[in-house]
């Protein structure tokens, strides 16, 4: 598998992919800008994921949406026989 950035999104994809599929807005994980001057308080913790296994994949989904998210198929953690 492969990760990478874009100018918006963290990206995915299987190695044999072509496409690359969008995984989390960087916005997400970037407060705003604060102004000079003394430091501010703690900004709120970011959202939580879940991550699950089906019959086929490792899947994820933010803790408050119902769809999970196909993330790894489990075929390509194993080895050969």
């Amino acid at each position: 598998m492969e990760l990478q950035t874009t100018p918006t999104h963290i990206q995915w994809k299987y190695d044999t992919d072509i496409s690359r599929n969008n995984l989390v807005l960087l916005s997400d994980l970037k407060g705003a800008d604060g102004s000079d001057g003394a430091d501010g308080s703690d900004g709120s913790d970011g959202r939580e994921i879940q991550l699950q296994t089906n019959a086929t994949h490792i899947q994820w989904k933010y803790d408050t949406d119902v769809v999970w998210n196909d993330l790894i198929a489990l075929s390509t953690l194993k080895g050969d026989k």
